[in-house]
């Protein structure tokens, strides 16, 4: 009995991660840490992530007042790296 729940539950997690449901808030958090670590005095407030699948990133987008800031993150089922912080594009 234990075996079919764990199988189950293995189940639910690999169809919830290539729907591309856990990768976007895997990507949302991820840009969530690094915006904590790069800024500490402007209030950032995420407003949308999406996933671009001509660059085969997710784009998560804050704002703070009227000033927009646009974060990429590596890959379509391990966005865990930063690559693109639109504040720093070079």
């Amino acid at each position: 009995m234990k075996k079919i729940i764990v199988f189950i539950l293995i189940l639910i997690l690999v169809t919830l991660w290539f729907s591309d449901i856990l990768p976007l808030q895997v990507a949302k958090v991820t840009a969530i840490i690094y915006m904590r670590q790069v800024e500490d005095h402007e209030d950032f407030q995420l407003i949308d992530a999406e996933y671009s699948p001509a660059h085969d990133t997710y784009f998560v987008y804050f704002k703070s007042g009227d000033i927009n800031r646009n974060i990429g993150i590596y890959y379509r089922y391990f966005p865990f790296e930063v690559y693109f912080d639109s504040f720093y594009p070079g």
